[in-house]
Parts: structure tokens; sequence; C-alpha cells
């Protein structure tokens, strides 16, 4: 019982800290641009102005009213599995759910955009489904392969790998691949403003788009969390499953801060570039990290 009260006074904290890391980027990008910046609470800030708006729904696509709280609803439940997961809850097959919530999320995140018959918002769409078929699935496989190397769907029973060759090299796809995930530049083309107005967003405003930017703020801890822990793990042997877990969520909030400070040395990427770019960069790590396996390194 003790441990469900905290997993659960966890998983309010991780949701209700997303906004937070985010004020806390965007703070960090003012002192890298030498400028102010906003407060650390003024993500917070927003959403809530935004939820205090009327709904107005883009014309005849009532369906984004149930969408964009579906969507917020599975990266939260992505969160819960990879918590789930890290604390080794038994016979969850962790791995597994969090590969189908990803895709469940994802699937949903490019529909709205689609339903809303904005040309911009459809372009934005058809970008980021250009980059799912490439990172989604190169995700996917990944944790396919960490399944295989642990011989478990369970994610706690990574910890009884260790930092060879061929796991280094996987985690260094997953890592990749969770940036990705994250919408970070260069690999922020769905939502390119110069080029798109803000793409898939475009149609969204009120509680709807509080809404979805917390999702998206969410789904950025929740892959965080996924990185932080596959570089965790190989350490983490006898220790606690909640000390673990805390340990996950601080490298997760370090992490996050390394990704934002990636995204600000780095140029947006060509549309026509970042999907092939990554199909050699995920093909090449894969391959090595199966060769590397069989190699018994």
């Amino acid at each position: 019982m003790f441990e469900v009260v905290i997993l659960g006074t966890l998983l309010v904290i991780a949701i209700l800290g997303a906004p937070v890391l985010d004020g806390l980027e965007r703070k960090l990008k003012a002192k890298v641009h030498s400028r102010l910046g906003p407060p650390i609470l003024q993500t917070w800030y927003d959403i809530l102005k935004l939820l205090r708006k009327e709904i107005i729904l883009p014309a005849n696509v009532r369906i984004v009213l149930y969408l964009v709280p579906l969507y917020y609803g599975l990266v939260c439940l992505l969160v819960l599995f990879t918590m789930l997961g890290i604390i080794g809850l038994p016979n969850i097959y962790s791995i597994a759910f969090i590969i189908i919530t990803i895709a469940f999320a994802q699937g949903i995140f490019v529909i709205i955009p689609v339903l809303c018959s904005n040309p911009f918002s459809i372009v934005g769409s058809m970008r980021e489904v250009a980059l799912m078929l490439i990172n989604e699935v190169a995700l996917a496989v990944a944790l396919t392969l960490l399944a295989y190397f642990a011989n478990s769907l369970n994610l706690s029973d990574i910890i009884h790998l260790s930092y060879t060759p061929s796991y280094i090299v996987l985690a260094l796809l997953i890592i990749v691949a969770t940036y990705v995930l994250a919408g970070r530049v260069p690999f922020d083309i769905a939502e390119a403003e110069p080029e798109l107005a803000s793409g898939i967003l475009i149609e969204l405003s009120g509680p709807l788009l509080g809404i979805f930017i917390y999702g998206n703020l969410i789904k950025r801890l929740a892959v965080s969390m996924l990185a932080s822990y596959i570089i965790l793990a190989p350490l983490l042997g006898g220790v606690s499953h909640l000390v673990t877990l805390c340990l996950t969520l601080i490298l997760a909030g370090v992490i996050w801060l390394l990704y934002a400070l990636t995204a600000v040395i780095l140029a947006r990427s060509r549309v026509d570039l970042a999907p092939t770019t990554l199909f050699k960069i995920f093909l090449t790590l894969s391959v090595i990290s199966v060769i590397l396996r069989h190699l018994g390194l």
C-alpha cells in the first residue's frame, strides 16, 4: 500500500512538473541567448490562461473535442506504464505496453490536424507522419531488441544487463529516437513556424490548445524518463525500485534540459533530409548492435 501511495505521488509530481521543466528550459534558452527570459512557471500560466478561454472548435470537426483529451490521457498512460515498468510490476510486459501506447498517442497526434482540414495543419501532419515512419518504428525495434537482450518484456529486467558495446549502441539509438519523438530541433518540422505558422497547432485554440500543449510536454517527460532509465539501469542492480524510480525522474529532468541545450545549438533540418538522415542513422546503429550482440560483445 505504501508503494502504491509513493507511486501515485510521483506520478502526480511528474505530470504537474512537466510544464515546470518547460519553464526551466525557456529560462535556460534565454540565458544562452543573453536574455532574462520568462518566469519558470510561465508555461503553467499560459496553459491555465488557455483553459479559461471559451472552446472554439474547427469547422465541422466536433470529434476533435474528444481526440485532444484522448491524446492527453494516452501520454499520461505512457508515463504510468514507464513508471510501472521501472518498479518491476510482475507480468505487466511494460515494454510492449510502452510501444503500443506510443503508437496510439502518435496516431492521435497526427489525426487531429488532418481532421481540421487546414492546408497548413495537413502539411504539418504529413511531415510528422514521414518522421513517424522512421523514428517510431526505429524506437519500437530498439525496445524490442532491448527485450531480446534482456530475455524479458518487463522493463525492470534490463538492470541485469551491463554496459556492453551492443547495449551502448542500442542505448544511443533509443536516446536519438526519444530526442526526435520529443519534437526537438532539427526535427520539429511538423510545427516549423517560419513555414507553417505552427503547423499542426494552427486550428487549435483555448482549452483544446492548452490540453494539446500540456500533452506534448508530458510526452517529452515520458521519453526523457525512458532514455534516463536506459542509461541508469545497468548501474541499479540491488537498488530498491522506488529509489530507482526517483533517480530516473531526477535524471529525466537533466536529460530534458540537455535535449533543450542540444536544440539551441542545432538548426532546423530540411523536410526532405530529416527522415532519410534518421533512417541511415537508425539502420546503422541497429545493425551494429545486433552484430555486436551475436559476437558476444
